[in-house]
């Protein structure tokens, strides 16, 4: 029994310059490496309108309101990663409900996976059924790389509304984050 404990001590002191090197050669990047992509996808979470606990709801699971939208134009980002935007066009009605609606707000952010960047504009007042354009800066190099082989993902189109809701007599203020699909099909790009 001693002698197959030595045989083995032996065996690693002897061959201790090989196991470090298999360890930094092939075990640490085996595990580096993956856990290096987790984490910057991870990192790249977007936060909505500088809230970190919000969370975006799909256009299809808003009940209270219709929400119109188009994507019209995209300036593209110049070289210099400057004067870049989306501007969208919409309208926003009301469901039928028994309450009303009062002090109606939006504001729009574009976000990319993979590399945290987010791009909000302002609040801006809405009537109901009428239709409104706004504009959100972009100036991001969606083809350079973050990490070999993986590039930004995006942008995804994400909307603030804010509303105060009457509910029995007594304005009650609610703010909803939606996920909105993106749709370039009647969209006009401007090239950099």
């Amino acid at each position: 029994m001693k002698t197959i404990t030595k045989k083995k001590s032996n065996w690693l002191y002897e061959n201790r310059l090989k196991l470090v090197l298999l360890l930094f050669l092939v075990v640490l990047p085996l595990l580096l490496i993956p856990a290096i992509y987790a984490s910057q996808y991870i990192q790249s979470k977007p936060i909505l309108f500088e809230d970190k606990k919000a969370e975006a709801i799909e256009l299809s699971d808003l009940k209270i309101f219709t929400i119109e939208y188009e994507i019209t134009q995209i300036k593209e980002t110049s070289s210099e990663l400057k004067n870049g935007y989306y501007t969208i066009t919409y309208t926003i009605n009301k469901e039928a409900t028994v309450n009303t609606f009062q002090n109606i707000k939006v504001a729009f952010q574009l976000s990319t996976r993979w590399q945290e960047y987010n791009s909000a504009n302002s609040v801006s007042a809405v009537t109901l059924g009428q239709e409104k354009s706004s504009s959100i800066s972009f100036n991001l190099d969606m083809n350079k790389s973050v990490l070999p082989l993986i590039k930004p993902q995006g942008p995804y189109l994400y909307m603030m509304l804010t509303y105060e809701e009457m509910i029995f007599d007594t304005p009650t203020p609610k703010t909803v984050y939606v996920k909105l699909p993106m749709d370039f099909s009647n969209t006009v790009i401007i090239p950099a």
